[in-house]
C-alpha cells in the first residue's frame, strides 16, 4: 500500500502535520487492510522512503504503531535534522527550515528538531532491521546530515556506500 500525506508546502504540511498524517495512515492499516488487501500481513510491515521520506519512515519506526515492523528501508535519509539545517542541505539550502517551520537556534526550536529527528530518536526505533542505501553523493544526498556517516548519530547504522541490513533493536527470535 502507498501512503499519501500533506507535503511540506501544503496547508498543515511539514512538521508536525506530515508526520502525523503518516502515523495516522500506518495506524489505520488494521481497520482498512481487510477491505483493501486480504493478503496484507500486519505483523510483517516494511516501510520504505527516500530522502525526506527516509527521515519519515525512520521517525515512524520510533513511534507507537498498531502494526509490526519487520524492516525499514530509508534511501539517502535525512537522519539528523539539526545537522542538515546547519549544512543547508537542498538546492536552495532551506529545505529543513521550511519543513520544520523553525530553526534550531533557540530552546524551543531545538526541542522541535529533537522530536522530529531520527538521530535523536534512535533508541526508540522499534524494528530489528533497517537498510539505508546511499547512492552517489550529490547536494541532496550528502553523507553529513543525511545519515551522519553510519546511520544515525553513533548508532549501529547501515553503510553509507551500499545497502546492508543492520540490527537496530533488540535481537529477535525467528521460528
Amino acid at each position: 500500500m502507498e501512503v499519501e500525506y500533506r507535503r511540506r508546502d501544503d496547508e498543515g504540511g511539514g512538521w508536525p502535520g506530515t508526520n502525523q498524517d503518516a502515523l495516522l495512515a500506518i495506524n489505520s492499516l488494521p481497520a482498512v487492510a481487510p477491505d483493501e488487501c486480504t493478503a496484507l500481513d500486519l505483523g510483517n510491515v516494511v516501510l520504505i522512503g527516500h530522502s525526506a521520506g527516509g527521515c519519515l519512515v525512520l521517525w515512524l519506526a520510533a513511534q507507537q504503531l498498531n502494526v509490526g515492523l519487520s524492516l525499514v528501508v530509508a534511501v539517502a535519509p535525512v537522519c539528523d535534522l539539526n545537522e542538515a539545517y546547519h549544512l543547508h542541505v537542498s538546492d536552495e539550502g532551506d529545505a529543513v527550515e521550511r519543513y520544520m517551520k523553525c530553526t534550531p537556534e533557540n530552546e524551543d526550536g531545538l526541542a522541535q528538531y529533537a522530536s522530529a529527528s531520527p538521530a535523536e530518536l534512535i533508541s526508540d526505533i522499534k524494528v530489528s532491521r533497517a537498510c539505508m542505501p546511499q547512492g552517489v553523493f550529490g547536494w541532496d544526498a550528502q553523507p553529513n546530515g543525511m545519515n551522519s556517516g553510519n546511520g544515525a548519530r553513533g548508532g549501529e547504522g547501515a553503510s553509507t556506500r551500499n545497502c546492508r541490513t543492520t540490527r537496530v533493536g533488540p535481537p529477535t527470535r525467528r521460528s
